[in-house]
């Protein structure tokens, strides 16, 4: 498995014309598209200036003292990160550890309109090494706000997830105690019965990753009696959803128009010479045909729907994702680069795949969004009818959106430069850099 930096996973945290989709390699996953392939690179730059407008004075948060007023040039050791955002009725919130060796993870509120944020809440500091880790964000059904935290201790780490009150109460929820290895990607969603985590391991005896997923509070004998039995099952242990046949890492979920199920999708990889092998499920930085797979979750048991299934060319190179599920099927953003590292350049893909109810993914539609000079990292994804834009970043800090499987062209937005989106509601989104040694938060309304 691959390593990437946690902080590009979870900024998130989950869209140029389009005719066609894309022919399949030969090793690509069953049921995906053999017409010519669509490319939506060549126009990039037609379309409309800008579909994006600025709110509000752009905000830097988490700095060290002395650098509001001139923040320094260039990347700073220990500078503040985001963990995660949300956006609900009452406007977006944000997770964040500030700056500094003893940054402490704090949830920031961001009106839609683009006033000053505000602190809601600093959170307590969970016993364990590695300090605090910017917190994660999420929305229950009933429209509470979720926060989920990581702390690591000698040899395990512990994911929590706590209620987020008024006046910045905290109430525990529960917790997910992992398995310590190199990647700390973990993902999370409110559900109706209970928020649903999902994080990556290593099998140290099959030498693979894998990835596990678990509603909190659920009693072993229950998860156990939730999860289908058979050869479908695929399973190494009851909460693991990537088959044995998979070596995988880096999930993300994506939840369903109605709520009731959602999509877990991850990475799998192979060495591209039999020779070499990543050791134990660790990521690895050798070279690797990398692909995206993915299961759909009842969110009532935490069990599989249907069969996990490869959902872009098995001889591809993934390198990040993103996904939403929508009217419109499963919509995702795939950044694919030979290198075994997230560097500039390599390409980036739309791909839209259809749900059924029985939880089977149908034919892969692929769509070339970008061929080249794409910024490292994760591009974000708006949802509009039939698909979504995809937001993302050139190698020289243009921002672009482009639509990918719904009616619009491409734009770049000088609003949003350098900008990589973290929620959206309705038209807004909420952007942000790093600028010195905080993260500056921007505000913008996006038309269609």
């Amino acid at each position: 498995m691959k390593s990437v930096p946690l902080a590009l996973l979870v900024l998130l945290a989950g869209s140029l014309g389009v005719t066609s989709c894309t022919r399949c390699s030969p090793n690509g996953p069953p049921g995906e598209s053999t017409s010519p392939q669509a490319s939506a690179s060549s126009s990039v730059d037609a379309g409309p200036a800008g579909r994006c407008t600025l709110l509000g004075a752009p905000r830097i948060v988490g700095a060290l003292p002395g650098e509001d007023a001139a923040p320094p040039e260039g990347p700073v050791a220990y500078g503040a990160e985001i963990g995660g955002a949300l956006a609900d009725t009452k406007g977006f919130v944000v997770g964040i550890r500030t700056a500094g060796l003893s940054g402490v993870a704090q949830l920031l509120e961001q009106s839609f309109e683009g006033a000053a944020p505000r602190l809601l809440a600093t959170l307590p500091t969970i016993t364990g090494t590695g300090g605090a880790r910017a917190p994660l964000l999420a929305t229950s059904p009933d429209g509470a706000r979720l926060v989920g935290t990581l702390s690591i201790e000698d040899k395990t780490r512990t994911f929590h997830v706590a209620r987020l009150g008024e006046g910045g109460v905290v109430t525990p929820v529960g917790e997910v105690a992992q398995g310590k290895d190199e990647s700390e990607a973990v993902a999370f969603l409110g559900a109706a019965k209970a928020p649903l985590v999902a994080w990556d391991d290593a099998d140290e005896k099959l030498r693979i990753g894998r990835v596990r997923a678990l509603l909190l509070g659920m009693a072993a004998k229950e998860a156990k009696e939730a999860k289908p039995a058979g050869k479908d099952a695929g399973a190494l242990e009851d909460d693991v959803v990537s088959p044995a046949t998979s070596d995988a890492a880096w999930p993300a979920l994506a939840l369903s128009p109605n709520g009731d199920r959602a999509v877990l999708v991850w990475l799998s990889e192979r060495p591209e010479s039999e020779s070499v092998d990543g050791g134990e499920g660790e990521p690895s930085q050798a070279l690797a045909f990398r692909w995206v797979e993915a299961a759909v979750l009842d969110l009532a048991t935490g069990a599989r729907v249907g069969a996990a299934r490869a959902l872009t060319p098995l001889d591809g190179h993934a390198q990040t994702v993103t996904a939403t599920w929508s009217d419109a099927g499963l919509v995702l953003a795939v950044r694919d680069d030979a290198r075994p590292t997230d560097g500039d350049g390599g390409e980036l893909w739309a791909v839209r795949v259809p749900i059924d109810a029985a939880g089977g993914f149908g034919a892969a539609t692929r769509l070339s969004i970008a061929e080249k000079e794409v910024a490292p990292g994760i591009a974000a994804l708006l949802p509009r009818p039939g698909g979504a834009l995809v937001a993302w970043l050139g190698q020289d800090g243009a921002s672009h959106l482009s639509p990918a499987f719904t009616p619009g062209a491409a734009s770049i937005e000088p609003s949003l430069r350098d900008r990589k989106i973290l929620a959206t509601h309705g038209d807004r989104a909420l952007a942000s850099r790093i600028v010195g040694s905080g993260v500056e938060l921007t505000v913008v309304r996006c038309g269609t």
